[in-house]
């Protein structure tokens, strides 16, 4: 009995050992793992993979991730590596939901995003509630940062900044080739019904509205439509010398191939970007893309000169994704990581506060990053002052830069 009551104890002492072992191994892992994450800066990266948005939103993302490889691939930011916590929001409701769940759930206060201006107000507006930092890098809609939100920084431009070189080609490039004054031009607007396409649209006709300029049509539609024949029919009777058009890829697709199909000869033909910019989109639509002009973000045939950065960009994306740089999303918005990395690193830190002050602080000329823009916040609004939109015309199957003269690639060619 005495032996049994023995081994009993002793038994009991090694279960005890045992637990406690385990305890401290499980206590070190935890530590462990929490060291790690002190070691790393989380950014959110809020982005349409799903849906209608998700080839460019996609894209968009792609961008991101190639600036993070490379600054990881030099040891990352004062020591710490960047991990990139990637969303799904392929609509507004989504946006706010993953926006939300990163800040609160994961802790992480500074977030990028999104190609989309549906995604990205939402996502901002997020952001503001919560005491977060949101930087957008691809998304247009001027009213991103006209709210007065300390928590938004924008560094592409924004919709207005694309009606002013618009204008400035339609009247020192366009209308001298027709031989008219600016006036006297019959301008033709399509457009899709999202925030994209209304808000570059109510932009185009407020300033055509003060220039007296001649909108002989002005129809929108729903981007998700199967047919657009009564667009490209009440176009048609409008009879346009310039036809500008605001698009997603398929219904810019659509847009094009139904007009061959109805017999109409888009006239000089200006897209707003957005679809019409898209590999995809000239393969689909082969000869009748060439000779289209379109108002866009830099795309990836730029002047090297004007852009340092550029072929290293190309070299890393082609690398990391097995095909060249899909559009000018992809450089943007490696671009626009490229200074949140500066910020952080001036900032010594990601906290969202700490970070934006450390943006306002930066300043780059133009001509000196991947695709030519300056940076230069406005403490006001967060918004670059120096970025810009670019015209670019497809030319024998590729999408070359034309305008300005600084970052082109290529004279304009005259299909028509």
């Amino acid at each position: 009995m005495e032996i049994m009551e023995w081994r009993k104890k002793r038994m009991k002492k090694l279960y005890l050992l045992c637990f406690l072992c385990t305890s401290i191994l499980v206590l070190l892992a935890c530590d462990n793992n929490a060291s790690k994450e002190k070691e790393e800066i989380m950014i959110g990266a809020i982005y349409p993979k799903t849906g209608p948005l998700a080839l460019l939103g996609a894209e968009s993302l792609r961008g991101a991730e190639v600036a993070v490889d490379e600054i990881n691939a030099k040891g990352g930011i004062n020591g710490k590596k960047i991990k990139l916590v990637s969303t799904d929001a392929g609509d507004p409701n989504a946006a706010s939901i993953e926006a939300t769940r990163l800040i609160t759930k994961e802790n992480i206060t500074l977030l990028v995003g999104s190609f989309s201006s549906s995604i990205s107000m939402p996502a901002s507006e997020v952001a503001q509630r919560n005491g977060a930092l949101y930087v957008e890098l691809g998304a247009v809609a001027d009213p991103i940062t006209e709210r007065g939100y300390e928590s938004v920084l924008r560094v592409n431009p924004r919709s207005s900044d694309g009606i002013v070189v618009q204008f400035e080609f339609l009247e020192k490039v366009i209308a001298k080739k027709l031989n008219k004054h600016l006036k006297d031009i019959r301008l033709g607007l399509m457009y899709e019904d999202s925030a994209f396409g209304t808000t570059g649209t109510e932009l185009f006709l407020k300033r055509a509205k003060k220039e007296g300029l001649n909108i002989v049509s002005n129809q929108s539609y729903s981007a998700t439509s199967n047919d657009l024949s009564s667009v490209i029919l009440n176009l048609k009777k409008s009879k346009p010398d310039v036809v500008i058009a605001t698009s997603y890829i398929a219904d810019a697709i659509l847009l094009t191939k139904q007009a061959k199909e109805l017999g109409y000869d888009y006239p000089l033909f200006f897209p707003a970007g957005g679809g019409f910019v898209l590999p995809d989109y000239e393969k689909a639509v082969g000869e009748l893309a060439n000779g289209q002009f379109n108002t866009v973000l830099p795309e990836i045939n730029l002047n090297k000169d004007f852009t340092v950065g550029l072929e290293n960009f190309k070299k890393l994306y082609e690398k990391k994704f097995k095909k060249e740089a899909q559009s000018g999303y992809s450089l943007a918005n490696y671009v626009g990581m490229k200074v949140v990395f500066e910020a952080i690193e001036k900032a010594k830190s990601s906290d969202a506060k700490k970070v934006r002050a450390a943006a306002m602080k930066i300043d780059i000329p133009k001509g000196k990053t991947a695709n030519g823009w300056g940076v230069k916040f406005d403490e006001k609004t967060g918004q670059n002052t120096r970025s810009d939109i670019y015209i670019t015309e497809w030319i024998d199957g590729e999408l070359l830069t034309v305008y300005p003269k600084e970052v082109a690639v290529s004279e304009i060619i005259w299909v028509k």
